[in-house]
Order: structure tokens, then sequence, then C-alpha cells
């Protein structure tokens, strides 16, 4: 198995109860719990939701999440999860509650963002909107499927062969996991 990473430096959770309140939790390297128990760093007043429903820690390579024995379950993009990780922009369900994990925007992104006020002809716009989504797309499930770049390929709909493409297409640096260098490689280990 390929085990991949995607660098995530910042991020949050934002968390909407049934009754449309929002909650954001800034996320740490600390694991921090969510639930209805007083003592927990988000407390969720459904009562669907366990008293230490799930844990949820930022890690060097995404954002981990472990249910921590809740009644209903945890679910990131409606499937259920017992211990993984999830991209930003992941959807988790508990109990009636949905979350968001939100991250820091990347260079690019801001840049496709005001495209509406550069002098640019259509397809140069294009071009820059495509290699944002792409770029943020391809960390999203690398960092969905644990950094098996397999799994994440097979997601995707495309070549193992395709991906190794797109990671070195779009800059994306590549870390061997069993030496402390970062390089550029066709065959990459970990994805940043």
């Amino acid at each position: 198995m390929t085990r991949a990473a995607v660098e995530v430096t910042r991020a949050r959770l934002e968390v909407r109860d049934p009754s449309g309140g929002v909650q954001s939790l800034s996320l740490a390297l600390d694991e921090q719990v969510v639930g209805s128990d007083p003592g927990a760093d988000l407390i969720v007043t459904d009562p669907a939701v366990s008293r230490r429903h799930f844990s949820v820690r930022l890690m060097d390579d995404g954002v981990r999440v472990r249910d921590l024995g809740s009644s209903n379950g945890l679910f990131v993009d409606r499937v259920r999860v017992v211990d993984g990780y999830c991209p930003v922009g992941a959807i988790l369900a508990f109990g009636r509650c949905r979350g968001e994990v939100v991250g820091k925007e990347d260079a690019e992104d801001v840049d496709a963002r005001r495209l509406e006020r550069l002098d640019l002809p259509l397809k140069a716009a294009r071009a820059l909107v495509v290699a944002s989504f792409e770029r943020r797309y391809v960390r999203a499930k690398v960092a969905s499927t644990g950094g098996n770049l397999t799994q994440a390929a097979a997601l995707m709909g495309i070549s193992r062969q395709y991906l190794y493409r797109l990671i070195e297409q779009h800059g994306l640096q590549v870390r061997d996991d069993d030496s402390s260098t970062t390089q550029r490689s066709k065959r990459p280990t970990t994805v940043q």
C-alpha cells in the first residue's frame, strides 16, 4: 500500500445543530472531543449525540477523526468511520448534526475567486480555475483514502499513472516516508 499525506496546516470544524445554530472548533494537534458532555471541547445539545461522540485532531498528514463508541456512529461524506482521516471540505454527520472541516485557503484558490476582476481571456481564466480545482481534488481524494494512492485513483476513476502525472503537473511535493528528504518523483509516496 502506498501511503501519502496531504499537508493541512490549519483547520477548524464547523458544526450546525438541528436548530440551525453553528459552532466552530479550531483544530489542534491535541485530540479534542465533540459530544453532549459538558466537559467536551465542542458541546452539542442534540439528544442523538453521545456524551463523548467522537474526537478530532489535526495531524501532519490530515485531519483525524475517531468514533469514541457513540450510539449513532460518525459518518464522513456518508461513509461510517470508526477511525480515519478526512480531507478539508469533508462533511461529518453525527446524530442530527452536520459538520464541515474547513481549512486554510491555498493561494491559487484565492486567485481563482479573483478572476472576475482580472482582464483574462476565457481560455486562460478557465485553465486557472481547473488547475486550482484539480489540485484541491487530488489532495482531498488522497487524504480521504488515508494516503492509499491506488485507492485514491480508483475513487477518482483514473489510473494510478494518471494520478502520478497530476501530482507532478500541480507541483505537489513528494516526501519518501523512509527518509526525511523531500524530492520530486514520478512515483510519489507522500503528497504535500
